[in-house]
Parts: structure tokens; sequence; C-alpha cells
């Protein structure tokens, strides 16, 4: 019962942010306002924390240079904890073709 009530929680939490925030997300895409990472990241914090995930974080990313991670996609959740912890722009598989 508990259970199902947390997961009932989680969904509407996630699902009442996720549309102000996008919508807050691309008006600083248009404007230029802010930064473009603080968001996605609120987000994906949020998620995970909702989703009751642990990140433990060893090191850090690289800074100053180009950097490019690349997940094999364990699971459904990679994109969540990736950007939970790093300041990245996710990019498709068919982009990077060209």
């Amino acid at each position: 019962m508990i259970g199902r009530f947390r997961i009932a929680m989680g969904l509407s939490v996630a699902a009442v942010t996720t549309f102000p925030l996008a919508a807050a997300q691309i008006v600083l895409m248009k404007t230029g306002i802010g930064s473009e990472a603080v968001l996605p990241r609120l987000w994906h914090r949020l998620v995970t924390r909702i989703l009751g995930f642990r990140l433990h974080v060893h090191g850090k990313p690289a800074e100053g240079r180009p950097l490019l991670i690349a997940a094999n996609h364990i699971s459904w959740t990679d994109i969540m904890v990736i950007g939970a912890v790093a300041d990245v722009h996710f990019v498709a598989k068919s982009e990077m073709g060209g």
C-alpha cells in the first residue's frame, strides 16, 4: 500500500514539475537570459530522488577541453543519472554521424 502511494506521489510530482520546467527551458533557450544547463540538471536530480536512487560519484569529468561521455544504456535510467551528476547535453546516435 505504501509502495503504491509513493509511486503515485512520485509520478505526480514528476508530471507536475516537468511541464513548467520544460516551458522555462524553452524560454531560456530562446532568450539566452540564463544558463541552459541548470533546469535539466534540476529535473534529473528531482527524478532520481523520486525514484529513490542513491548516487555515488567518484572523481569528476575533465574540465577545459571537449569531452564525450558514451553510455551503453544498461538501463533506461542512464540519462537521468548522468544528467543528475554532470552538466551535459544529450545527442542522439543518429546525430553523431554528421
